[in-house]
């Protein structure tokens, strides 16, 4: 500490050198050693007294604005420490330099001092010259527009007619504050004047009207995140919480004081922490919370048990007693009470000296110590007669008087003190009828306002409705001069385009005719060379039918094949051409996907021989559920272009793979030409005849129609190819899952045994299904359909559907058990 005072004035002398080393400028409240002095005095430091020293010795002969500058600052530093005397000799030296001083700054200057002047007698308690010299300070403000100092000066004033008890005064001293407030956006003193009206109010007995005030403030706070971190806000939030309590609102009262604790504790502030747990504690108290009050002045006494804060200690260890009290404790009660008595009779405050002795004596009567309660007693009586306070000298005297009647049976000073108790509230009487004639004119003057502001709003709603009723005509008149212009421009324009339309009409018809022209020379040649297509593809098995028929002994398999493979390309016609109307229909039905493949594979077994093409099927027990006709006829144009576009003596693979859950994925691949990139996009598209060296050889619908079929069943189709490497055609389906339960009557020991009788009736059935194999489940479910199920035994059921899961999972091996 004292190095750090040597090196201070060691700087504040370097400081002062160098201000006398420096040419002579003119000071002003800009000055950075001004502002280094305004710190210096906000934090009450001594060593502003020094700064001024050596600026009196740089400004040895100054001007009228730069002493009174230098005064006020001295002056500034005695009234922060409350050396209000030396405060007001500094300020009344420099107002005396008023007619000197004419320029703005300077005119500030004085108007601070005049402010410092009211602000000391107000603090000296001379509240009329207080008034006084704030009124002097708001003269020269309104004559330099310094509106800032205005609203400080308004707000002080009403202070003071507060505590004069001119409440209307007060009230109307704050609402000029809030009125200069707002025009230079201080938003803390619009708030700090909402909360001091409020006050007022509160204080009058007009709990809700105060409330308004409360909650406007709080709007106030809560609109700048800045205002809300600052101290003001959280202690203005237990203000709030207070007024909540004293409505009886607790469950508002609670949440205000926990929001004011959680920012107190933020700041570390402890001193306003245990104050808002102190009030939070008397409320709990209030509401026979005991244990919730313990908790909250447990907290408070293990904060305060350095001695710091000692009013906050004495209210404490009153409530601590008042809350033992209330459980019966008379120790407890009294030893918290004795504590507060020793704490307040040591602290400067006369006051609350007396407030703990009421509490003390009103516990020593409940106690009936009646000598000490009544020693007690006269000695807070002669505090209020000297202090004229009557309400508070009315309560202590009908107190003695029930404490001389009770306890000392003392009826003559009974008597007595019930006399002047009598005297007493009758005057009170009368100064609460003063107070009711406040109250009910501040009531009418906040209901004239209510009703000015109501008036206002419904005039300035009056006035918008006008301009907006003005504004919609104005648009109206300008709507219809509008429209009659651009009825003339349409009339003018409509003919204009009446007769370009004409010329455009003849001349897009002309166009549209040679369009037509065009369109039925190409279709005539589609047609034409679609006729050629369709010719050379029914030219090849309609050769192969004829020079087979030829033969002694007719090859009746390849007659079939060969009229299937017409079969197949009239097919193709018709159901692309259902496809893209929107008309197929499908008939689904569940079948194993070996046999598809098989069948479809028997189909084109000549042209794979006549090109000795090696085909390679996969092993499978998959079902599927699709149209069989249908999905056949897929394979069979896949397999035929893979023969196609195969080499002599080439391989060809079927391959299949499970993709997902319920999906199967079928790949051919063969090793023919391949397909070149631009055309993979297009295969699938109808009438693309062939590639390569393959065009015009077919009609280009085999490709088109398994892309429908596939798609209609849900699944997918795509090309992989590289040219002279081959092509992979892949597509995917939708499985079946047969559940075990379907297949439980494959199990041998789960038939029952057929008699003689219905082995007669089953017979020629067996017989028919010998002729085909498992995994043809059409042709299976065809003959099983010739037996009536209705005269059918329990046992024959059994048998049948045994059958057709067989099939229906391509079990060759169970299959031939159940026949044979």
């Amino acid at each position: 500490m004292r190095a750090t005072s040597i090196l201070s004035i060691f700087l504040l002398c370097l400081y002062s050198q160098v201000l006398l080393g420096q040419e002579k400028t003119h000071l002003t409240p800009d000055d950075p050693a001004i502002h280094r002095i305004d710190a210096l005095n906000n934090h009450h430091n001594r060593q502003s007294l020094a700064v001024l020293d050596s600026l009196g010795e740089v400004y040895q002969n100054p001007s009228a604005p730069e002493l009174a500058l230098l005064l006020e600052k001295r002056a500034q530093f005695y009234e922060r420490i409350y050396v209000l005397d030396s405060a007001i000799l500094y300020f009344s030296e420099a107002v005396l330099l008023h007619p000197k001083i004419s320029d703005k700054r300077g005119l500030k200057t004085l108007g601070l001092c005049y402010n410092g002047l009211g602000h000391c007698y107000w603090k000296s308690g001379d509240n009329q010259k207080g008034l006084d010299y704030y009124r002097k300070s708001n003269e020269v403000y309104e004559e330099i527009g310094f509106e800032q100092g205005l609203a400080y000066n308004y707000q002080d004033m009403g202070l003071i007619y507060r505590e004069r008890g001119e409440f209307v005064e007060a009230i109307r001293h704050y609402k000029l504050s809030m009125h200069y407030a707002k025009k230079v956006d201080d938003k803390m003193g619009l708030a700090i004047n909402l909360k001091n009206m409020g006050n007022i109010k509160k204080k009058l007995g007009l709990g809700r009207e105060a409330l308004e005030n409360f909650i406007e403030a709080t709007a106030v706070f809560e609109a700048d995140s800045s205002m809300v971190k600052q101290r003001y806000y959280f202690t203005f939030l237990g203000e709030k919480a207070l007024l909540y309590q004293e409505l009886n609102e607790y469950e508002q009262a609670e949440k205000n004081y926990l929001k004011a604790l959680k920012l107190a504790k933020e700041r570390n502030d402890q001193y306003w922490h245990a104050t808002i747990l102190r009030n939070l504690g008397s409320m709990y108290l209030k509401q026979d919370k005991l244990e919730q009050a313990a908790d909250c002045f447990n907290q408070v006494r293990e904060q305060l048990e350095n001695g710091q804060y000692k009013m906050s200690t004495i209210f404490l260890f009153k409530k601590l007693s008042n809350y033992h009290n209330m459980l019966h404790h008379q120790d407890s009660a009294m030893f918290f009470m004795d504590k507060a008595v020793v704490l307040a009779e040591g602290a400067d405050s006369k006051e609350h000296l007396m407030e703990v002795y009421r509490e003390k004596m009103y516990l020593l009567g409940e106690y009936k110590y009646w000598d000490k309660a009544i020693a007690l007693g006269l000695k807070v009586l002669k505090y209020e007669e000297e202090h004229h306070e009557l309400g508070q000298m009315a309560d202590t005297e009908r107190n003695l008087a029930k404490f001389y009647q009770e306890g000392k049976k003392d009826y003559k000073k009974a008597t007595e003190y019930y006399g002047r108790y009598a005297i007493h509230r009758d005057s009170l009487d009368k100064v609460n009828e003063a107070n009711d004639l406040i109250k009910a004119e501040i009531k009418a003057e906040y209901q004239i306002e209510k009703n000015n502001i109501e008036q206002e709003n419904q005039r300035e709603q009056l006035m918008l409705k006008n301009e907006i009723e003005q504004e919609k005509l104005m648009k109206t008149t300008a709507l219809i001069v509008l429209l009659m212009l651009t009825a003339g421009f349409v009339v003018v324009w409509r003919y204009y385009q009446q007769k370009k339309r004409a010329n455009e009409l003849i001349a897009a018809q002309k166009e549209e005719l040679q369009v037509q022209h065009e369109q039925l020379e190409e279709l005539l040649n589609f047609k034409e060379n679609m006729t050629s297509m369709i010719v050379h593809d029914l030219k090849n098995p309609l050769s192969t039918i004829i020079n087979v028929s030829r033969k002694k002994e007719a090859d009746l398999v390849r007659i079939q094949q060969e009229g299937k493979r017409m079969l197949n390309l009239v097919m193709n016609i018709l159901d692309v051409r259902k496809f893209e109307e929107a008309t197929m229909l499908l008939k689904k039905e569940i079948y194993s996907l070996n046999s598809l493949l098989e069948e479809a594979k028997v189909q084109v077994k000549l042209l794979q021989k006549d090109k000795s093409i090696a085909m390679h099927l996969p092993a499978m027990r998959l079902q599927v559920e699709v149209d069989v006709y249908m999905m056949e006829r897929v394979f069979v144009n896949l397999l035929t272009n893979a023969i196609k576009y195969s080499p002599l003596g080439g391989s060809i693979h079927i391959r299949c793979e499970q993709v997902e859950e319920n999906w199967v994925k079928l790949s051919f691949v063969d090793e023919g030409v391949g397909i070149p990139k631009e055309v993979q996009q297009q295969v699938f598209e109808p009438y693309l005849q062939g590639v390569g060296e393959k065009v015009n050889s077919s009609t280009g619908l085999g490709l088109s129609y398994c892309k429908y079929t596939v798609e209609a069943h849900g699944g997918e189709i795509g090309i992989v190819s590289e040219e002279g490497k081959g092509t992979e055609v892949y597509l995917t389906l939708p499985l079946v899952e047969i559940q075990k339960g379907e297949v439980g009557l494959q199990q041998e020991d789960n038939l029952l045994p057929i008699n003689e009788e219905e082995q007669a009736v089953l017979a020629p059935i067996r017989k028919q299904l010998k002729q085909v194999t498992a995994t043809e489940y059409s042709e299976v479910a065809t003959i099983l359909k010739q037996l009536d199920k209705e005269i059918l035994s329990e046992q024959m059921l059994a048998w049948m559907e045994a059958i057709e899961t067989a099939s229906l999972t391509g079990d060759q091996q169970r299959y031939e058990q159940l026949i044979s």
